[in-house]
């Protein structure tokens, strides 16, 4: 009797035991899922007509589903002349199939140069643009979905002066409906300035300063970002140079009632010999913000993380060592799962390929980077990435082949990240080309809300969403633990 019970015994541990062995194996395979995400590379395409002498991309999304891309486009017949050749602001559109022929839409007025834009979209899904002249900021605005037409953009204004004419020497930000733009300016008495406006462009406030002077070994300022975090609060970074035009120094800045004040700048960063302090690019989701930045050498990036809305900030953390080069700025997205994924302009330090590269947070940082385009023409000088997220599951990525001077794209479907249902576009009525004030253009129609629904993807083990694997072998592990502990008590 007492062998029969120490075999029963026996039997019943070796029955939960393999019980347990399968719950736990049901927990641990969604976390592996969780760690790589499942990325589709479309082929690399020019976005620019042959000969157009293309610069300086700036792309966004809007919740209609489209992507809008910008850039310089300087006028071919024009570089014979002797004065500066004209330049416009060029668009397209991704309608979720096809780019649309790119079309001159602005230029600046009584001023031959139009050159590096910068694109948000506010609330009402309105698109707001601002760039530089020769020595004015100039800005316009235009509904999402007609934004392809020249004449429902808004007068094109001046909101500022004395531009740096530096790469990147402004840049924009929405929150609502307010606009907020941060530039640079020029020479020995080179500041930082900020103009906002609460009317969704209509009227703009007096620049107000938001840097103090150059310190020592400084001579000028240049590529210069804006974030909003959740809270509304702005977040700029910049950098200044020396004088042979290296970055030199890396700062940041903050504001907490929508740009009236802001705080002293912290310097995060200042050149060493050798080696220098470009590109600091900050995004913001939630409260958590990222600063990443090339520093102190050519060789990967350093990155600041802030928990706290910018209060406090980590101390630099290294990533992306397999690769060099400062082709331009780190560009951090986010996914409908909520997954960081990052693209970059650099070459790989083992096979010196220079193109457009991707990596992924896996929780102890980024991983190692794949390339994306290494093996166009337009990677081998590739320049000036930009990126957006299209509907939380597709990254389109810009870049600049600076020879010649073309626009090129990629596409990035992340197949496990749930796609986001977009709005419904209503019919809008034209007005007269560039003939209205700002507030005369078309209003912006009332979009209605749809909700998260999960892509039409066919369905494998490897493409379903995360959560709904997670939510059924969680529940199917608590349901094998709990017959586990009925059998043993049962049995006992």
């Amino acid at each position: 009797m007492h062998g029969r019970l120490s075999c029963r015994v026996i039997g019943i541990k070796q029955w939960g035991t393999l019980l347990l062995s399968i719950a736990l194996f049901f927990l641990l395979v969604p976390v592996a899922q969780l760690g790589t995400p499942y990325v589709d590379w479309s082929a690399p395409q020019r976005l620019s007509l042959p000969q157009q002498n293309a610069l300086y991309p700036a792309i966004l999304s809007d919740d209609y589903g489209h992507v809008h891309l910008f850039w310089s486009h300087v006028v071919e017949e024009d570089r014979v002349a002797e004065d500066e050749a004209m330049q416009f602001i060029t668009y397209t559109r991704y309608d979720g199939e096809s780019w649309s022929l790119p079309n001159e839409v602005l230029f600046s007025p009584d001023d031959r140069v139009a050159e590096y834009p910068v694109a948000a979209m506010d609330d009402e899904q309105r698109i707001h643009i601002a760039w530089s002249g020769i020595s004015n900021i100039l800005y316009s605005n235009a509904p999402a979905h007609a934004a392809d037409s020249p004449r429902q953009w808004a007068v094109p204004r001046v909101i500022g002066t004395d531009s740096a004419r530096a790469l990147w020497s402004l840049a924009i930000e929405t929150v609502g409906t307010d606009v907020h733009v941060v530039y640079l300016s020029r020479g020995a008495g080179a500041r930082v300035y900020h103009v906002m406006s609460s009317d969704g462009g209509i009227m703009w406030s007096t620049p107000s300063m938001v840097s103090g002077p150059l310190a020592a070994g400084e001579q000028s300022l240049s590529n210069i970002k804006i974030a909003a975090d959740q809270a509304g609060s702005l977040h700029v970074v910049w950098q200044t140079n020396d004088k042979q035009g290296f970055g030199y120094a890396i700062y940041y800045v903050q504001s907490m009632d929508g740009g009236v004040t802001w705080s002293s700048p912290i310097q995060f960063a200042q050149r060493s010999e050798p080696g220098w302090a470009n590109y600091a690019h900050i995004s913001a989701h939630d409260r958590v913000l990222r600063v990443n930045y090339a520093f102190p050498t050519a060789i990967g990036r350093a990155e600041r993380l802030s928990m706290d809305g910018g209060v406090t900030w980590s101390e630099p953390l290294r990533f992306l060592i397999e690769l060099e080069g400062i082709n331009g700025y780190t560009i951090p997205l986010v996914d409908s799962a909520g997954r960081f994924h990052l693209v970059a302009n650099m070459r790989a330090r083992d096979t010196m390929l220079t193109g457009i590269y991707w990596a992924f947070a896996d929780g102890d940082g980024w991983s190692y980077s794949q390339p994306v385009d290494v093996h166009s023409s337009g990677a081998p000088s590739a320049h000036y990435v930009d990126a957006a997220m299209r509907l939380g599951n597709e990254m389109h990525v810009v870049y600049n082949a600076l020879i010649p001077e073309e626009i090129w794209h990629v596409k990035g479907l992340i197949r496990d990240a749930p796609d986001i249902q977009p709005l419904e576009v209503e019919p809008t009525i034209s007005v007269p080309a560039l003939s209205q004030p700002a507030q005369e253009v078309t209003p912006e129609p009332t979009p209605t809300q749809r909700a998260v629904t999960v892509s039409d993807l066919p369905p494998s083990v490897a493409d379903n969403p995360i959560w709904p694997t997670l939510i059924i072998s969680g529940s199917l592990s608590l349901v094998l633990v709990v017959l586990t502990i009925l059998s043993v008590r049962r049995r006992a």
